[in-house]
């Protein structure tokens, strides 16, 4: 593992993954769809400075991350033509990042600089996000969309101050003033789980409850060229 220190580390990189899916229309007012992403590695690399006394810079900082991989099924079904709704299922594969090796990082023990490497430990579960929602056109030009979603936590209290699972309420509108321009508003807020926190080490004890509520509010507008 790699000690506390003043580091500022920056870095960038790429990464290739895939996507896979299909659509099926079991009849005219339903669509099923399915999409599998693959995990994706990101080679990253720059550099790690230790704004200390001595200064120490590393030019050969670098290590590599992940974005999970997660499977998605989507159910798309309209009673009549202006009234439809949605239901979504993620399965999220956190547990696959386990360890992130780093190298390269700037350092100093007393006045002495070094570079080190190590080892950052993960202890992040699989998880489900389920989403629930309606879309009504109330009119040829506007839109109305509400939606409820639930959201497991992958964080594990016992290691790190994780949240807690929560729950999303949102709702959105959408106007066509025309064939080229759409402006859409939305709000949503999230009622998060209180998660208790109880991490130990041997120099350390972090114990307590984490408490949070989100909020979000977002306009978009859209001009088709």
């Amino acid at each position: 593992k790699i000690a506390d220190s003043q580091s500022n580390n920056q870095s960038d990189g790429t990464g290739q993954g895939a996507n896979a899916g299909f659509l099926f229309r079991p009849s005219p007012a339903t669509i099923i769809g399915f999409n599998y992403r693959s995990q994706t590695a990101y080679p990253l690399s720059g550099k790690s400075v230790y704004n200390g006394n001595p200064k120490v810079v590393s030019t050969n900082y670098h290590f590599k991350s992940w974005s999970p991989a997660r499977s998605v099924l989507s159910v798309n079904h309209f009673i009549k033509p202006e009234l439809g709704f949605i239901g979504t299922v993620q399965r999220i594969q956190w547990s696959a990042f386990t360890n992130v090796h780093a190298y390269g990082v700037a350092n100093a023990i007393g006045t002495l600089p070094v570079i080190l490497n190590g080892s950052i430990p993960f202890y992040l579960r699989d998880t489900w996000l389920v989403t629930l929602g309606s879309h009504y056109r109330a009119t040829p030009k506007w839109i109305w969309r509400f939606a409820g979603t639930y959201s497991q936590s992958a964080g594990n209290p016992n290691y790190e101050i994780a949240t807690g699972d929560s729950f999303v309420l949102g709702a959105s509108t959408g106007y066509e003033i025309n064939k080229t321009i759409t402006i859409d508003g939305s709000y949503a807020h999230a009622f998060m789980k209180n998660e208790n926190i109880n991490v130990s080490g041997g120099r350390y004890a972090i114990t307590g409850v984490n408490q949070g509520s989100r909020d979000s509010v977002s306009l978009k507008l859209t001009i088709n060229v």
